[in-house]
């Protein structure tokens, strides 16, 4: 599901973003939120992911488990209209 080109979040602030996702195996350590933006990481089992996943994430994960690790674009249609 594509996102809007443009996002405008609580504080007003406008951007566009650019989610970079990267194929990859835990192979040590603990994982932890890096920073203030991130409360919270854990890992899931396929069957147990969060409810509150967003479409793209789930996209993201089902590629990942199929072993799909190419890369791929999606962009929103251009607006239309006067």
């Amino acid at each position: 599901m594509p996102v809007p080109r443009f996002v405008t979040d609580l504080r007003a602030h406008v951007a566009s973003y650019l989610d970079v996702c990267f194929l990859a195996r835990a192979v040590a350590g603990e994982a932890r939120a890096a920073d203030e933006e991130n409360l919270e990481v854990g890992w899931f089992a396929p069957d147990a992911l969060p409810g509150d996943l967003t479409a793209s994430s789930t996209q993201r994960i089902e590629k990942a488990l199929r072993g799909e690790a190419e890369a791929w674009f999606s962009r929103p249609p251009a607006p239309t209209g006067p």
